[in-house]
């Protein structure tokens, strides 16, 4: 089974790592992590002046916590080291792989927000 969540949405469910390993599931947990609600702080930057509020979050290492839970975590920085930590993982589920990436991509989602209805806001 494989998790894919955002950082900010994992915030949410983190503690399910817990009881991955608990329960010995063999879950892999993938957090797309751009220390941000992306789609809301897209919002705030394209229709507030720019002006970010409450949006960004800090770059936490999301594969330190899976470790102290006693999961295999590992943290992507590097596009090339992505397919041999998805594979370490699957060979050692429970695990997480925190890949860190930019907040100027945009989401598939962003076209459904906020701040692609520009006639609709308040």
């Amino acid at each position: 089974m494989v998790v894919v969540t955002g950082d900010g949405a994992f915030g949410i469910n983190a503690m399910e790592i817990d009881s991955a390993k608990r329960h010995g599931a063999k879950v892999v947990f993938i957090v797309s992590n751009n220390a941000a609600w992306n789609i809301e702080r897209l919002d705030q930057e394209m229709n507030y002046g720019g002006r970010i509020v409450g949006t960004e979050l800090a770059w936490s290492d999301y594969a330190v916590m899976a470790r102290a839970f006693g999961l295999h975590g590992e943290r992507v920085t590097d596009p090339a080291r992505l397919t041999e930590a998805i594979r370490a993982a699957f060979d050692h589920a429970p695990a997480l792989i925190d890949v860190v990436v930019t907040r100027e991509a945009l989401s598939s989602d962003a076209g459904k927000g906020l701040a692609f209805a520009g006639d609709f806001q308040a």
